[in-house]
């Protein structure tokens, strides 16, 4: 529902390259570790409303379970593991945070949309992307026949015709199209794709080498799975007796506390949990399908349609016989089940009933949970085999051979027309269930009632920037 930071800023951003460093770091914590020291208050109210409020040790335990608590563990890690021992130029961020400024007419409103608390927090999130990119540089190596090839591929794309080129010929430089003006952009390119291409990898290697522990066996379990599917060669440390229960993990004998993490899943996962765990309590008692019930005056409306509909088909199919069609099929795959039912319908006293029970039991067409209705169509509509064994059939017969098309092999049935309408209360729960379905499926309509039950349950998030952003969304949604 809520935007993630990270999405944000590469949305803000665009296709510019992410440079940042360590200019602005506040809050630290003790020598030993560049993070600051964020106590885990477990029974304080992360989230309070009229039907119950959520614990921040609550919400914790149901951020554990899912895989996004990994990302948020890993960027802690890898800033404490690359702090200090990568040097960055400190000069970039400025230059990074004036375009933010620059193209934002209110920071302290963008960084509460994209998740930010502060703006020392959006720092370090460019920091660690940064040490990242600057400690894995000297591992890849872009030649300058690269640089050229790709050069020349730009040239190719424009149009130019290589035979004649060289890269200094004045008549490209003219057109702003010098090779030497391009060559370090190129680079740039080039080293960040090779860096990217590795950085999982030797980064988890990294991890390694410098002892990574997890000390909370869900979380360990994600990274060992994270490390499996990455196919990576690189395990994780074995844990040892944490220091005390408020570490999490622990990477060059520096801890990582439950606290420390809880504050970042806050803006990643802080939402979606405590709306998850919120939305439960609304629905309870009175679940999604009952709240989304239709009035009996749309069920009567509904009723009403179908008959008008149906009385309309079927004069069709009384004055167009040739063109207009109501029926219903069974569609296996193989000739010799199509030929056994074929034979239990023939032998049936209420063919019409028996036919909709074996659509239900064998047909491998969406129809079956309809006994094989397909409902009204035209002449041409179906595949021409299908089409054309239909209007051959007289009127409350079945095919007696099986129908082969491109689908498998079909049974074939065409009731004799009826204008009886079923009563109103015959079709007053099956009209209900469609149309609850029906608005289930529709784009907005579960999220919108949420968000209202969520308004009259007084839903209010104690951290002041969740709010705000909640505050936010709200206001969007209703315009």
């Amino acid at each position: 529902m809520m935007t993630k930071k990270k999405n944000a800023w590469v949305q803000m951003l665009g296709l510019c390259a992410i440079f940042i460093s360590a200019l602005i770091l506040t809050g630290c914590g003790d020598a030993d570790s560049p993070l600051e020291d964020i106590a885990f208050e477990g029974d304080e109210y992360f989230v309070t409303s009229d039907v119950g409020n959520i614990t921040n040790y609550e919400m914790f335990n149901g951020m554990i379970g899912n895989l996004e608590v990994l990302p948020s563990l890993i960027d802690l890690v890898d800033f404490v593991l690359l702090y200090g021992e990568v040097e960055i130029d400190e000069s970039i961020i400025e230059r990074e945070l004036a375009i933010i400024v620059d193209n934002v007419p209110d920071l302290d409103l963008w960084l509460v949309q994209t998740g930010f608390e502060t703006e020392a927090n959006f720092v370090r999130f460019l920091t660690l992307q940064e040490l990242r990119t600057t400690a894995l540089r000297p591992l890849v190596n872009v030649t300058d026949e690269e640089i050229e090839q790709m050069f020349e591929g730009w040239l190719i794309e424009l149009g130019f015709d290589l035979t004649d080129i060289v890269f200094d010929e004045e008549g490209l430089a003219a057109e702003g199209l010098g090779f030497e003006e391009w060559r370090d952009p190129i680079y740039n390119m080039l080293t960040n794709r090779a860096i990217e291409e590795i950085m999982f990898e030797e980064l988890a290697s990294m991890r390694y080498e410098a002892g990574f522990e997890i000390f909370h066996e869900t979380i360990a379990q994600h990274y060992r799975y994270y490390l499996e599917m990455m196919l990576f060669d690189t395990e994780l440390s074995e844990a040892t007796t944490r220091v005390s229960d408020d570490v999490i993990a622990r990477i060059n004998g520096i801890n990582i506390t439950i606290g420390q993490l809880f504050y970042e899943l806050t803006f990643d996962l802080g939402f979606d949990v405590a709306f998850e765990e919120i939305d439960s309590r609304l629905l309870a008692e009175e679940s999604l399908e009952e709240r989304l019930k239709p009035s009996e005056e749309r069920i009567r409306e509904i009723y009403e349609g179908a008959t008008n509909l149906h009385i309309e088909m079927y004069t069709d199919l009384v004055e167009r016989p040739d063109s207009m069609a109501y029926g219903s099929h069974i569609l296996v795959d193989d000739y010799d089940v199509a030929v056994e039912l074929i034979q239990q319908l023939q032998q049936a006293a209420d063919m019409p009933e028996l036919f909709a029970e074996l659509a239900i039991s064998y047909s491998n067409c969406g129809s079956s949970v309809n006994g094989g209705n397909l409902g009204y169509w035209t002449r041409g509509q179906m595949v021409g085999p299908f089409d054309e064994a239909f209007f051959d059939l007289e009127k409350g017969t079945f095919t007696t051979s099986p129908v082969e098309t491109q689908h498998g092999y079909h049974i074939i049935f065409r009731p004799l027309p009826s204008s009886d309408v079923p009563d109103f209360e015959e079709l007053r729960d099956e009209i209900i269930t469609e149309e609850t379905n029906r608005l289930i499926a529709t784009p907005g309509v579960v999220p919108e009632l949420m968000l209202s039950l969520r308004q009259d349950v007084n839903v209010v998030f104690t951290n002041p920037t969740l709010q705000a952003n909640y505050e936010l969304f709200i206001e969007q949604m209703n315009q």
